[in-house]
């Protein structure tokens, strides 16, 4: 296994007087005391308990995490801060939400209690979001869900080492390549009173409310509540991706105490084993650590046994003047339980950062049973600088849980980053946005503290962080700045009157849409290359100002801005940046039997499920394009998911899911349906036809009576008069068996041009890619995160651009495609000549009432014939002779008209005007009117197609391969056409390495069409 090191990329906790990674460092550096006391889990209002407590934890952004209030009522108030907590750190790091989505993104949080479970049973509430709300196990799993991670998502329970053991198997997740990012945390929340009373009862809480750690007055720990989270990717991912790194993970251990003297009693030698395993794992000599952050509690025997596991393996050999130094978070803000590890670990890595020593409070005098000195030791008492060596700073985080679990991580600080080459921008675009205007007037203000506190900050990097690094919400706004005193001084404005000219603003549609960013700027300029821009910057103040402007309003209308073109990874540098506000509510469930309640959680304001609950409008669930019911079935059943989802409107487009469903309402929708239809479905229905348009189709076509399985249902399609049938020749078909016969890979038939490549995601819908062979394929089906079918396009039989070839193979695949995926909306792709065969799959798919999100165009300039025409150009400069020989080859009259009715005047300049095909014998013209027959060699016609299309072309040529009409792949056919650069030439951009970028765009461009649930 490769351990190289861990990069922490971002960071997010809430620890009692501390609401933010910013308030905790000046927390830990000033020494602050943060344990209070609370009446919040006392059964008695007059009198209240010690502990280190969160506030307004009954508080949750649910509108944002777009779940009812009911349902958060019903969630453990734990789930929902990790939510928010993991939507901090992402930002922190400059990761995009979105851009993730479908990602193996692992996500690991250590959680050790369910309070509020006990406090709900209590009420004797029965309802199914208690359990999906309240067990441990859905921690990470409901973070996975929202963000749509397809890594592993664990819960971890080891007691109070659980958030350093979630570490831990984060780290060792994104060393196998089983996820590629991690997100690894740690929460805990006390809610019941009696849970403290077994502790004090056992000796365990000290008397005075305080963690003594390595005192000889230490007699015991305080309780508290906590939550932290860590993003973490591989160091050499991290720097390629110009991220933020605090510091890095250089290796880490785990093991348990095994049998000692008791099950909760600590294991000297199982310490010593775990921090020599530790070390060695990540190939750095103890001798070279500055500091420990120590498991430590405040308990007399544990201290001191930890205390001398880290002097047996990291004191030995140190001089009096070079002791380890120790410490513990725990006597600053009490021992927050599963999230300790949590805790210590972002202690150590703001020591790492800042390179300073935090002190450790309420140490007076050692332990007696502890010889600092002999150990090599020493508590770090004050705040102390560190100053700069050769060597990096390394320091080590412990964490123990009490039925044995063990764990520590090796830190190291961070590397300095790759140097950057600013250029010297005269302006910069800076934006925000939020969910709503009362959020974003929030976020202004949370910038204008940020900035003046940090004077010195580059201007360039904030605002490329501020662009590339957030979500875009419906609220926006941007401004132009020379300066950092401008930019503040424009915000400041806005907050004062909304209508300033420096700060323009707009509420704009939830809907997303893709823009060709570099036709924007090419409209605004000559620049004909993204690399130009750079010199453009510096050249042209006026011009760049021009360009800033026109972005930052379509940007504001909520277009997708390549921010790539305008900020080079050369230029800049990802930044920590202020986190988005949430907009809170209460959400605590209602007492219904008469029970004493905590007083604090008393005053709550409660939300429990009831069946007068308003209905929620649809748009705060999903941003897709509104579709109503077309004829009197879709009417029906929108009435019925309406009904039972509590959602409107629905449209008939609109994913299950996304407004809501789940499994259990699935029972009560399919239940409903049948009821009212007499229609009985298949319990898995709604999880293949997700939408209305989708399940009435299926209602209307297939024979349900016997209640079949839908992937065993009759797929051939509805027979319809209007749609034209084709059919290959004989011959034809002949020859394309020849080809794939033996073809490796499944197929639906025996006689199928169509083979299944691999099903990497069957949860997937599958992309169906038309090219010439499984060499042009597999590079592609191997970089593609979908299922991949691929599609024989014809070209070693047919050879050229004959229509009704083209035509009869498009049905033929269709009869396979519907076979495969019977339902739903497709993804269709094309390479060089297979584009010509999946446009017309595309547009049979349309003419059957399917709908297709994406058609995929891979480097195709029209025709066969043109680009043989142009290959040849280049190599013999239009020789007229070799012109000629072409033409006679191929039908020349009827390549001859198709020439002229594309204009290409130039090759009859050229000579082809001399040709002998001008008056064609009555024979050739009775063949020419024959359009329609199988035989016919008629150019294929592109008819408008208005759904979205991705072209990819090659990036290697001095002239564009597109210097001819692209025969349908323009604006005036394909309105919703986007064009995307690869790199390598025709053949290479398909094969290693340059189809990993292809594949990426790809990726991008189906997971956007799909979205969530797919």
């Amino acid at each position: 296994m490769n351990q190289e090191p861990i990069a922490i990329i971002g960071l997010s906790c809430r620890f009692s007087k501390a609401e933010n990674i910013e308030s905790f460092q000046e927390l830990v550096k000033n020494g602050v005391d943060a344990i209070t006391n609370s009446s919040r889990n006392s059964n008695h209002s007059s009198s209240s308990i010690w502990g280190g407590f969160l506030e307004n934890i009954d508080q949750f952004a649910a509108d944002f995490f777009k779940i009812s209030p009911p349902e958060a009522a019903m969630i453990d108030p734990q789930h929902r801060l990790l939510l928010e907590i993991a939507w901090e750190a992402l930002e922190d790091a400059g990761q995009v939400p979105q851009n993730l989505a479908g990602s193996r993104t692992g996500v690991f949080v250590g959680i050790a209690s369910n309070d509020y479970s006990r406090l709900i049973s209590d009420q004797g509430i029965e309802h199914l979001n208690v359990t999906t709300g309240n067990q441990r196990g859905m921690t990470a799993n409901r973070i996975s869900y929202f963000f749509d991670f397809r890594g592993i998502s664990l819960s971890v329970d080891t007691a109070c080492s659980s958030a350093l053991v979630a570490v831990d198997r984060a780290c060792h997740s994104l060393w196998t390549g089983e996820s590629t990012l991690a997100l690894a945390g740690g929460v805990n929340l006390i809610l019941v009173e009696n849970g403290t009373e077994r502790f004090e009862n056992a000796g365990l809480i000290a008397a005075d409310n305080r963690c003594k750690v390595f005192d000889a007055r230490a007699d015991g720990y305080v309780r508290s509540e906590g939550v932290g989270m860590v993003v973490l990717k591989s160091l050499a991912q991290a720097q390629a991706d110009r991220d933020h790194v605090y510091a890095i993970i250089k290796g880490n251990a785990v093991n348990n105490n095994g049998r000692s003297n008791n099950l909760t009693a600590p294991n000297l030698q199982a310490q010593v084993e775990l921090l020599q395993q530790a070390y060695q794992n990540a190939g750095v000599d103890p001798a070279t650590i500055c500091y420990i952050e120590t498991h430590a509690t405040g308990t007399p025997i544990g201290d001191a046994l930890e205390l001398k596991a880290i002097g047996k393996v990291l004191g030995k050999q140190r001089s009096a003047d070079n002791p380890c130094r120790v410490g513990s978070i725990k006597t600053n803000i009490g021992h927050t339980e599963a999230a300790s590890g949590m805790a210590g670990l972002i202690k150590v890595i703001l020591s790492l950062r800042h390179r300073q020593l935090f002190p450790t409070l309420h140490f007076q005098q050692p332990n007696p049973a502890v010889d600092f000195e002999k150990l090599g030791l020493r508590v770090q008492q004050t705040l102390e600088p560190l100053v700069q060596t050769e060597q990096p700073l390394r320091m080590g985080v412990s964490a123990f849980g009490f039925g044995g679990t063990n764990a520590h991580v090796v830190l190291e600080e961070a590397p300095l980053p790759l140097p950057i080459h600013p250029i010297a921008a005269p302006f910069h675009l800076f934006t925000l946005s939020a969910q709503t205007d009362t959020a974003l007037q929030t976020l202004v203000k949370r910038y204008l503290v940020w900035l003046s506190q940090n004077p010195d900050i580059d201007l360039g990097n904030l605002c490329y962080s501020a662009n590339v690094g957030r979500s875009h919400f419906q609220y926006g706004l941007f401004t132009i700045a020379s300066s950092l005193k401008e930019l503040q001084e424009n915000l400041e404005n806005f907050l004062q009157s909304s209508t300033t000219s420096k700060v323009l603003t707009q509420k704009a549609s939830k809907r997303q849409r893709q823009i060709d960013t570099l036709s924007i700027i090419q409209d605004i300029t000559t620049i004909t290359q993204p690399h130009e821009i750079s010199s453009l910057v510096e050249s042209n103040a006026l011009l760049w100002h021009q360009i800033l402007t026109k972005l930052g309003n379509l940007w504001l209308e909520n277009n997708n801005i390549d921010w790539n073109l305008i900020y080079s990874a050369d230029y800049y540098q990802l930044i920590s940046l202020p986190s988005y506000p949430f907009e809170r509510q209460s959400c605590w469930f209602q007492s219904t039997v008469n029970v004493s309640i905590p007083s604090e959680i008393r005053n709550l304001s409660p939300q429990q499920p009831q069946d007068n609950t308003p209905v929620i409008d649809s748009e705060d669930l999903i941003t897709g394009t509104f579709i109503p019911p077309r004829n009197d079935l879709e009417q029906q059943l929108t009435a019925i998911w309406e009904q039972v989802l509590n959602v409107k409107p629905i449209g008939v487009k609109d994913n299950f899911f996304d407004l809501g469903g789940n499994s259990s309402v699935t029972v009560s929708l399919i239940a409903k349906i049948e009821t009212i239809l007499g229609k009985k479905l298949p319990i898995t229905a709604l999880f293949e036809l997700m939408t209305i348009a989708d399940l009435a189709h299926y209602l209307e076509n297939e024979d349900i009576s016997n209640n079949p399985p839908i992937k065993e249902a009759n797929n051939t399609p509805p027979s319809d008069p209007n749609i034209p049938k084709y059919q290959l020749s004989e011959e034809q078909e002949r020859s394309l068996l020849a080809i794939t016969v033996g073809r490796q890979g499944e197929r639906p038939h025996p006689y199928s041009f169509m083979v299944k490549i691999h099903s990497r995601d069957n949860f997937k819908k599958p992309f169906f890619y038309c090219a010439n062979s499984y060499q042009e394929a597999l590079p592609l089906a191997n970089c593609l995160e979908y299922p991949f079918f691929l599609l024989e396009s014809g070209y070693a039989v047919f050879g050229s651009d004959n229509a009704y070839a083209i035509k009869a193979l498009a049905a033929r695949h269709l009869e396979d495609i519907l076979k495969v995926q019977p339902h739903g909306s497709y993804s269709i792709g094309g390479y060089s000549y297979g584009t010509l065969v999946a446009y017309e799959i595309s547009q049979q798919l349309q003419a059957r009432g399917k709908t297709v999100d994406l058609l995929v165009i891979f480097d195709r300039p029209g025709t066969h014939f043109l680009y043989l025409l142009y290959q040849e150009w280049q190599k013999q400069l239009f020789r007229c002779r070799w012109i000629v020989s072409y033409l006679q080859k191929s039908n020349t009259r009827t390549r001859l008209q198709y020439l002229r009715e594309k204009g290409l005047k130039i090759l009859c300049r050229m000579g082809l005007k001399q040709t002998p095909f001008e008056s064609p014998s009555l024979e050739e013209r009775e063949k020419e009117s024959d359009l329609e027959s199988i035989s016919s060699p008629c150019p294929y016609q592109f008819a408008p197609y208005d759904a979205r299309v991705a072209l990819f072309c090659a990036e290697e040529r001095k002239t564009p391969l597109w210097l001819f009409s692209r025969n349908g792949w323009g604006k005036e056919i394909l309105p919703k056409l986007e064009i995307f650069k690869v790199p390598g030439n025709h053949h290479t951009m398909i094969q290693f390495p340059h189809v990993r970028v292809l594949a990426k765009q790809l990726n991008t461009c189906l997971g956007i069409e799909l979205g969530r649930g797919h």
